[in-house]
């Protein structure tokens, strides 16, 4: 079965260059970008603003011009991930909901394509980077 979840690109802007906010998976410390299940009630974009905060303590806009569709393997389960990119506002929660079981860096959209070991994750920064 295959499973489906939704997430976000967290990224700013600093002296002109896009840099993308990578948290840890829980388990082993993995480099990975907030995502998760359909939240009860919510929308996918609202689900994926939700695990944002949850995860990585982040709060922002999603971009509505832009989303990229992942398959990925998610707790053994193949998952059809869709994510949205994310522009995060000032504001980042020191102590969010997941701060004591995950780590939370800013990256170059170069380096974040060789942390997140999802297969096809580099295709879709290069694709995204492109529509900034």
């Amino acid at each position: 079965m295959l499973q489906k979840q939704y997430g976000v690109i967290p990224y700013v802007k600093r002296s002109g260059k896009t840099r993308i906010i990578l948290i840890t998976k829980r388990k082993n410390g993995e480099w990975i970008v907030p995502k998760g299940n359909l939240v009860t009630k919510k929308s996918k974009r609202e689900s994926a603003l939700q695990e944002a905060y949850e995860e990585a303590g982040l709060t922002g806009k999603i971009d509505t011009k832009n989303e990229f569709r992942l398959f990925i393997i998610s707790h053994g389960v193949k998952t059809d991930l869709t994510l949205y990119p994310m522009h995060v506002n000032k504001a980042r929660v020191k102590n969010w909901p997941e701060s004591h079981l995950r780590k939370r860096i800013e990256v170059s959209c170069e380096k974040a394509q060789t942390l997140v070991s999802w297969q096809k994750f580099p295709a879709a920064i290069k694709r995204w980077k492109k529509s900034l």
